[in-house]
């Protein structure tokens, strides 16, 4: 979010020369007005984004709801504001016009939103495809790795999985998409040795000697789990019930669920935290999710 406080420092410096030098700054012709207010607006549009998404942390699903409407109705006043104040100390004579405004404002939003665009889209295709790895200490004789590979241009949206051995005896598992934000999990050991992996959007358990990966989930007031196909998944959480027997779907295909141990999580305990790299306990505490 600090890009958004430069960028709207730097729109301010338009108007401002234009202010700075006496003949400019007592014109009144619509597209001098327009230079005079337009970036104004848009720099006072920036400063709401940066308050409302960077210092109040409003997530993704708030975004759109919330912070662009916002952004959008401060900058049309800031504007029109300015607009009128320039005509009003001034006393322009001439009649005020809506085209000047609209072409810049529609200038200044545009040209600086495809250039990171442009920029984003080019760095992704460079990008794209690569899995970066994390390693986590060897867990009952097994290799144990934790994979994200980037698949959005610009924003933080991830493919996971969990990599058990090496080389060519390696098995993947993999986790849930992240649709929206930077990579945080928690890790737990349970008492029976397994790992339990904790994000925003789930819960896993890790068993290293079955190089296995399963999803926790309720259903019905009761926990369950499922095993994490070896392939990326982008529509999950369909549950069915055939007869007892409780299925988990990723994507088209149906996996069997089993109960969870109610006595599971008794004596687990902090194990260590991933986001751009593995951290154990010693080194770093619990990480917090929004």
């Amino acid at each position: 979010m600090g890009s958004d406080i430069v960028a709207a420092l730097l729109l301010l410096v338009i108007p401002a020369v234009l202010w700075a030098i006496p003949r400019t700054r007592r014109m009144t012709g619509n597209w001098i007005v327009a230079l005079k207010s337009v970036p104004v607006g848009c720099s006072t549009a920036l400063f709401v984004i940066f308050l409302l998404a960077g210092l109040a942390g409003l997530n993704s699903e708030l975004w759109v709801l919330i912070v662009v409407p916002v952004a959008f109705a401060a900058a049309i006043g800031a504007i029109v504001g300015c607009a009128r104040f320039i005509r009003k100390k001034y006393r322009a004579e001439n009649r005020s016009e809506i085209p000047p405004f609209v072409v810049l404002f529609l200038l200044f939003v545009c040209i600086p939103g495809v250039c990171s665009v442009a920029y984003s889209l080019i760095h992704f295709a460079i990008v794209q495809g690569d899995w970066r790895s994390f390693e986590l200490p060897p867990e009952q004789g097994v290799e144990l790795a934790f994979e994200e590979r980037p698949i959005h241009p610009f924003q933080a949206e991830y493919e996971y999985r969990l990599c058990f051995g090496k080389a060519d005896g390696a098995v993947y598992r993999y986790l849930r998409v992240n649709t929206g934000g930077r990579t945080a999990f928690n890790v737990y050991r349970l008492k029976d040795g397994r790992l339990l992996l904790r994000d925003k959007d789930g819960n896993y358990l890790a068993d290293a000697a079955a190089r296995q990966l399963l999803v926790l989930f309720e259903y019905d007031g009761k926990e369950y789990v499922a095993a994490c196909p070896d392939r990326v998944f982008h529509d999950y959480g369909w549950i069915t019930q055939e007869g007892e027997t409780v299925f988990y779907a990723f994507d088209d295909q149906k996996v069997e669920a089993q109960p969870l141990p109610p006595d599971l999580f008794d004596g687990w305990s902090f194990y260590g935290s991933i986001s751009n790299q593995f951290f154990p306990s010693a080194e770093r505490g619990e990480l917090e999710f929004r």
